[in-house]
């Protein structure tokens, strides 16, 4: 991270030199932070969606902040990076709540795009018009089909049962998998199957099933039974004094527990909290996501934060 960068958020920065930051001599260094300005000037916002650089292009069509409106005019773009950042929706997915949807003549052009990819990204946009997601779920390609599954509770009855009966086995399951409660003998089929770790934590399971999974050596299967409100009061109480802890903590947020059981249960609500002095090892760690999100923790050492910066400098050298 450069200065440069930390200019590009400058709540100061003149709309004139926003301009000229975008010049390709000085948009490499700034253009992640200038492209998700949110009080960008319309004569930026214009120069965003005009610049002969598709790269530019493409970071400015994940802003979280520019309206709907504005960011549809990409929909159409010549080049599939662009439009593909524009169809994955602007969002942190943790850290930011999802922005306005698209217009709808965006979303028209998205569900037809040449590209599979792209219309996969509508398809699981939990956003995106009915109308929309019913051309989607009748696509040529199956992988988009079995995308549109995923937002199943959206889909009209006549577009879920048509999936139900999809030509392509693998339509056909992931269907399964989220309309099960639609059609009888599907749990039955799904809780013999290879795939019924997908619902042992949703369906109504046979009593002999969920004794096998509450009382299984396999942690995981016990932790996912231990949040199915269908489980039998026994079981409960019995995964409540689980070896694990992550369980005991899972069966304490149970919606029918009262007060007083939930405090009977020796669960350790900081479980998931990693301590400071483990926090600067994180920003090495392989996975990108725990390293970012050790990097925006306030609780980060000034010591670390100043490593990670000179680290960050010294590659730009």
């Amino acid at each position: 991270m450069s200065t440069l960068s930390g200019l590009a958020v400058n709540p100061a920065l003149p709309a004139s030199l926003m301009l000229r930051m975008l010049q390709p001599e000085v948009t490499a260094d700034a253009l992640p932070y200038l492209a998700w300005r949110a009080d960008l000037p319309e004569r930026v916002v214009e120069a965003f969606i005009g610049h002969h650089d598709a790269k530019v292009r493409e970071c400015f069509a994940g802003n979280p902040h520019v309206p709907a409106g504005i960011r549809s005019r990409l929909a159409g773009d010549p080049v599939l990076r662009v439009r593909r950042a524009l169809a994955e929706d602007p969002q942190w997915h943790r850290f930011q709540p999802r922005t306005m949807p698209l217009t709808d003549a965006a979303y028209d052009l998205l569900a037809h795009d040449p590209c599979i990819e792209i219309r996969c990204e509508p398809a699981q946009n939990r956003q995106t018009p009915a109308r929309i997601l019913t051309t989607l779920a009748a696509d040529p390609e199956a992988e988009v089909r079995r995308t549109v599954c995923s937002g199943w509770n959206l889909l009209p009855a006549p577009v879920r049962a048509a999936l139900l009966d999809d030509k392509d086995p693998s339509v056909r399951r992931a269907a399964e998998l989220k309309g099960y409660r639609e059609r009888p003998g599907l749990l039955d089929k799904i809780l013999v199957s290879d795939d019924a770790t997908h619902v042992v934590g949703e369906a109504p399971l046979p009593r002999a099933m969920a004794e096998r999974c509450a009382r299984s050596s396999d942690a995981e299967r016990r932790h996912l039974v231990a949040e199915n409100p269908h489980l039998d009061r026994d079981l409960v109480e019995e995964l409540s004094t689980d070896p694990d802890p992550r369980i005991r903590l899972r069966v304490s947020l149970r919606a029918e527990l009262t007060e007083a059981e939930r405090a009977a249960i020796a669960y350790d609500p900081e479980l998931y909290r990693v301590p400071v002095t483990r926090m600067p090892a994180l920003l090495d760690d392989s996975d990108e996501q725990v390293a970012f999100s050790a990097a925006t923790n306030p609780a980060l050492p000034v010591e670390a934060m100043a490593r990670l910066v000179q680290t960050a400098d010294n590659m730009d050298e």
